[in-house]
């Protein structure tokens, strides 16, 4: 489950990098060169199945035709709220899923959202958090949440670590 702004998107001023920067009508994303060469052989892998979870909904798509990759299925769409919405979308992906892995790459769930939430979000927020570690322990479902600094995006290092759940996943 891949968000764009804040992992891809990189919201920081580019600094020594190579990036791609991809524009329509309504608005810009700023991709380093190595994020699009990473994203372009995972739509390879065999085993993977890549959903957009993003607030920019079936506009998310863009990207993928500017890369010449196929289009990713989109999970949900924001109406203001936007952790309730993302949590309800990776709930409704664990819940069909059995002995599998799951990858969530959102910067929205970083550890400062965790350790705010059972303070600052809804009790439906927290409840849906609840319902997918359920859900994962009854599916045997393995969950892991990467989640970038919003001012640099995914690093090599995300990478690395997203390639090797990838290789040894279920």
């Amino acid at each position: 489950l891949l968000d764009i702004d804040g992992v891809l998107n990189f919201e920081g001023a580019p600094i020594n990098d190579n990036f791609t920067t991809i524009s329509h009508d309504w608005g810009r994303w700023t991709i380093r060169d190595e994020v699009i060469e990473w994203l372009k052989k995972l739509v390879r892998h065999p085993k993977l199945k890549i959903y957009w979870i993003s607030t920019w909904g079936n506009d998310s798509n863009i990207i993928n035709r500017y890369l010449s990759i196929p289009e990713f299925e989109i999970l949900g769409s924001s109406k203001g709220v936007l952790a309730e919405t993302k949590l309800q979308a990776v709930l409704n992906v664990v819940t069909g899923l059995h002995n599998k892995t799951v990858i969530v790459v959102d910067d929205l769930f970083g550890r400062d959202f965790i350790a705010s939430m059972a303070i600052n979000e809804t009790e439906r927020t927290f409840a849906r958090w609840r319902a997918i570690e359920l859900a994962c322990k009854e599916n045997t479902v393995d969950i892991y949440y990467i989640a970038p600094n919003q001012e640099v995006g995914l690093i090599a290092d995300d990478i690395q670590f997203i390639d090797e759940l990838v290789e040894r996943g279920k």
